[in-house]
């Protein structure tokens, strides 16, 4: 079968619809289809290429709004000939991912007028935007944007319960899941960094935050909350990640936090691997954050906030701790009992790690794609 994926933002942009794509498209072509990825260009990368996983990717040029976070796809010579190309080539399914971006507009309007038939991936569990009039103009697109690709398409999914759920909000009620899963196949090649490289001792407990160094992600709150435990083991805590709020944070280091930006892939997961708690006390309007998916998977604890699909993997206290009610006082009592209790911590990292091998692959996912697909060719008739 011939796919192709429209993802507004596509590697080396680093972030969890970027991975979802890639890691979702490796797996349909190890399984013998063909996938074309559509998205963005960037600079220094090149219009289109064959990557070397076999995947095609399209970069468009895009007028790049909100900081590079809302591309949109502008007239130029390449789209039109992507048009041309997206008109013989005849590909037997389109996945489109998000259901706000204009690009994804543009994607359900080709597969309409080309008869290719679709699905959307969504990976938000609430509005976008904040409050105030530019919150409520924000509210409004989306929704204009939800009912556009709702008459273009043939079916939406969440990548969590929750995002599903969501959808209802716009009128999608039939709405399925797709979930977001960890590269497993990456992560069990990477070994383990050592405690020591981030200045931390083999006796204490090291704590990583990874995510992107914005007010909503809630890293303000956890190092307010790092600073206040009462723990009889000697903790650290290593922020990874670079955004707005890199130099405040930064200011913030202590002898016992320590921030060191932007980290790859690979070093990520080395970090995660000898970490012994992952806390994410997010604020934003998660669909499955990766994050918190990727440290189970490094069989390192999880601590976060019931948002998006976290709540699906850590769902109840024997797979980590779920705060609901994301205030520093709770953060504060999350880590001091993590810290505390390496018994509790290690039944915990055991379990939710068999659960995520249970549930959460790319191959349980692919494997529903294909199934969807070939649901949605056939009822097409």
């Amino acid at each position: 079968m011939k796919f192709i994926i429209f993802s507004a933002q596509y590697l080396p942009t680093v972030g969890g619809v970027e991975r979802y794509t890639n890691s979702l498209a490796k797996k349909l072509i190890a399984k013998g289809h063909s996938v074309s990825v559509v998205t963005s260009a960037l600079p220094g990368q090149p219009d289109t290429e064959t990557d070397a996983d076999g995947i095609k990717v399209f970069r468009l040029p895009c007028i790049m709004l909100m900081g590079g976070r809302f591309p949109i796809i502008r007239p130029s010579a390449q789209k039109a000939s992507f048009e041309k190309h997206f008109a013989a080539e005849k590909y037997d399914f389109c996945v489109i991912q998000t259901r706000f971006y204009i690009n994804s507009l543009f994607a359900a309007q080709l597969c309409r007028k080309h008869g290719v038939p679709s699905l959307v991936i969504d990976h938000s569990t609430s509005h976008l935007m904040g409050g105030g009039i530019v919150g409520r103009c924000g509210d409004i697109y989306e929704h204009f944007a939800a009912d556009y690709i709702k008459k273009r398409t043939d079916k939406f999914f969440g990548v969590s319960g929750r995002c599903a759920d969501w959808l209802y909000h716009f009128g999608i009620e039939d709405a399925g899941v797709m979930y977001n899963c960890p590269n497993l196949d990456a992560i069990n090649t990477i070994s383990p960094a050592s405690k020591a490289d981030y200045g931390c001792g083999e006796d204490e407990i090291l704590v990583v935050f990874a995510a992107r160094l914005i007010a909503e992600k809630g890293v303000l709150k956890l190092i307010e909350a790092f600073n206040r435990i009462s723990t009889v083991n000697k903790a650290k805590l290593v922020i990874a990640g670079d955004g707005a709020l890199y130099s405040d944070v930064k200011a913030m280091e202590t002898e016992n936090i320590s921030v060191v930006g932007a980290l790859k892939f690979n070093d990520v997961i080395a970090l995660y691997k000898a970490a012994d708690i992952f806390c994410l006390p997010t604020d934003y309007p998660e669909g499955f954050p990766t994050t918190v998916l990727e440290a189970a998977a490094c069989s390192t604890m999880v601590i976060a906030a019931d948002k998006g699909g976290t709540g699906e993997i850590i769902s109840s206290d024997e797979y980590g701790i779920l705060i609901t009610d994301n205030t520093v006082e709770n953060i504060t009592e999350a880590l001091e009992k993590a810290i505390d209790d390496k018994t509790y911590r290690e039944t915990a990292i055991k379990n939710a790690h068999a659960k995520l091998l249970q549930s959460f692959t790319w191959e349980k996912t692919a494997e529903k794609l294909e199934a969807e697909a070939v649901k949605i060719i056939n009822n097409r008739g």
